[in-house]
């Protein structure tokens, strides 16, 4: 692939989830039900990165990248809901911005340490 079709699938997830989380937010707080939707998202999500794994053709990758948006904006949605149901208010500005970090730190350190982590195992094998 080309590098704009690579830009493409990567906003492909943006596009999935800029589409949804507007929805999800207003129907998490219209029914209140916070489990069936993040276990649906969960499974979705599993689904989508299976397609996205053996997706064979451009399209069928754009369509489990934004079906990965989809899912992403469901799960993040309602797990910010379930956080604002939990803290006071007076609490919920802290606790968001620990949970917003700590996402940022996973997606900052988790490749390099996994790949460390994996090269050392790999040594100890040979």
């Amino acid at each position: 692939m080309d590098p704009s079709q690579v830009g493409v699938l990567f906003g492909c997830y943006a596009f999935g989830m800029l589409g949804i989380t507007p929805i999800i937010g207003f129907l998490s707080d219209r029914y209140r039900n916070r489990k069936i939707p993040l276990i649906f998202a969960m499974a979705f999500l599993a689904a989508s990165t299976a397609l996205f794994a053996f997706g064979q053709t451009y399209w069928q990758l754009a369509f489990a990248r934004t079906a990965q948006g989809v899912a992403g904006g469901i799960s993040w949605t309602i797990c910010l809901c379930m956080l604002a149901d939990i803290y006071p208010s007076s609490e919920l500005g802290g606790v968001m911005s620990k949970v917003l970090i700590g996402n940022s730190l996973g997606f900052l350190l988790g490749p390099p340490l996994g790949k460390s982590y994996i090269d050392i195992h790999l040594c100890l094998l040979l």
